[in-house]
């Protein structure tokens, strides 16, 4: 299986996009899926907040 399509598999189980986009990708980073998903959690509700910039 190829990487996007373990991302859209991942996703539809109910990770969240940053969890499952690079938990299809632990391989190439050499970590576990497992890590992967809890790296990822951390970006869950994205990297910043717009209005924090003004």
């Amino acid at each position: 299986m190829d990487n996007v399509s373990k991302a859209f598999q991942y996703y539809e189980e109910g990770y969240m996009c940053s969890q499952a986009v690079f938990a299809a990708f632990a391989e190439q980073f050499g970590i576990t899926e497992k890590q992967a998903f809890q790296i990822g959690a951390c970006f869950g509700g994205g990297n910043s907040d717009r209005n924090a910039w003004k």
